[in-house]
């Protein structure tokens, strides 16, 4: 006549569960991919669900808040969301956390068909708004010379981010007027620029003369420093474990 007791398992947290998926599957994608799936869990899916427990989150909740996504954000946007959220069900699945994934086909009825998911018209900034970008952030107190000056970087240059992060002094020239992109930053980390592609980049005439300028108080604040003046990165600090940002 004794009974057995019903115990659920303990429940997880999105937060705590969605980072021990990223641990566990970092050798299986490149470096990329980890990117493009970090920044969708920490700037979409963390801020909504990361402390619903994954045992409660319902498909339902799933769909709207996709469908929310996407009236900000491109149907690529959304897709990729999906795709995180599918392979933090499955491996939950697998662990018999959960019974099923809620993420399976959902797509079908937010999405238009995927011929037409990546037709979208672009929309890139104009002279005159690039311009009030940047001066925005040249009066902004809280953004630093050395932010203000990889802005510029990418905004009139073209660099990436991590190209930008990479900057070294002996790689520009600015007799030139020119840098030579051979490295990127990623994960605290320096390797290759996107696909392995090298190249000599021709840099505006304004934007030499503030990279001297900017060289020349790197240079200063490494005499007081008492480091003779070396300078060997632009923008990062190896005080700073290489990533002060």
């Amino acid at each position: 006549g004794i009974q057995p007791v019903d115990t659920e398992p303990e429940k997880t947290s999105l937060k705590d569960y969605s980072k021990a998926w990223l641990d566990n599957n970092t050798s299986r994608w490149s470096e990329g991919t980890y990117d493009r799936y970090e920044i969708i869990l920490r700037r979409h899916i963390l801020p909504t669900f990361g402390t619903t427990m994954i045992q409660d989150i319902t498909r339902l909740e799933i769909k709207r808040f996709l469908q929310a996504i996407l009236k900000k954000r491109s149907p690529a946007t959304v897709d990729l969301t999906k795709d995180v959220f599918s392979g933090i069900f499955e491996d939950a699945v697998e662990e018999e956390l959960v019974p099923s994934n809620p993420t399976k086909g959902i797509l079908k009825r937010i999405l238009p068909p995927i011929r037409n998911r990546n037709v979208k018209n672009p929309d890139p900034f104009t002279r005159d708004e690039l311009d009030l970008f940047i001066n925005t952030a040249e009066q902004t107190t809280n953004v630093s010379w050395a932010e203000t000056m990889m802005l510029k970087v990418m905004a009139y240059a073209g660099f990436r981010l991590g190209e930008s992060l990479a900057m070294k002094v002996e790689y520009l020239d600015l007799n030139e007027g020119t840098y030579y992109v051979s490295e990127s930053f990623k994960q605290r980390q320096f390797g290759l620029p996107k696909k392995g592609k090298k190249r000599l980049v021709d840099l505006p005439l304004f934007l030499v003369d503030e990279l001297q300028d900017y060289v020349r108080h790197l240079r200063k604040e490494s005499l007081r420093a008492g480091q003779g003046g070396d300078v060997d990165l632009l923008f990062l600090d190896p005080a700073e474990n290489g990533y002060p940002y």
